[in-house]
């Protein structure tokens, strides 16, 4: 796992044309991590707001009174 700063860095030599090759070797990391750096933020995954939220259905007799005839 690279730090925060090295995933920046990758990201920015990315964006001048630096070739992976050049930055595997200036930085000590695996070309497939340079690689998942680069894809993840061309990528992005969606924030978990987009998320879609499920909630439980309430179970009968579960404590809600409302739904119980008198």
């Amino acid at each position: 796992m690279t730090s925060q700063k090295k995933r920046e860095i990758v990201l920015h030599w990315h964006e001048r044309g630096i070739e992976n090759a050049a930055i595997v070797r200036l930085l000590g990391i695996p070309i497939d991590e340079v690689r998942a750096i680069i894809h993840a933020s061309e990528h992005p995954a969606l924030a978990a707001s987009a998320m879609p939220l499920f909630i439980q259905p309430p179970v009968f007799g579960g404590g809600d009174d409302s739904l119980v005839a008198s």
